[in-house]
């Protein structure tokens, strides 16, 4: 399953039987101004793969809320070339919980590209 364009600032429950791929894409759940942050959850069966700079699963407030959990759960989860997995608060609330629960392995390699100043 590969995962495209997805407005998740409700939160979201992504899941598949097999594998997730997401390349070149920001899974993004903020919440409402005030509000806390939507949770994510992305569950596969076999192996989640993230690449690529900007590719995140993240659960983000920018304001007073809580910025939401995030939840990642497969056999193997390789992260490569930039690739995140957050919770992050850009404002006065704190930051949710990330829990990334494995089977077999987690692959991290490459790196981020640093921008030029």
């Amino acid at each position: 399953m590969s995962v495209g364009d997805a407005d998740l600032s409700g939160g979201a429950r992504i899941s598949s039987g097999s594998g997730i791929t997401v390349l070149g894409l920001d899974l993004p759940a903020a919440g409402a101004p005030g509000g806390d942050g939507g949770s994510v959850e992305v569950t596969a069966g076999n192996a989640i793969r993230l690449s690529g700079t900007g590719t995140a699963i993240a659960a983000n407030t920018r304001t007073t809320g809580r910025g939401g959990d995030v939840a990642v759960s497969a056999r193997n989860l390789t992260i490569s070339n930039g690739a995140t997995i957050s919770s992050s608060s850009l404002g006065s609330g704190l930051a949710g919980d990330v829990s990334i629960a494995l089977g077999d392995g987690l692959t991290m390699r490459g790196r981020a590209s640093r921008p030029r100043r």
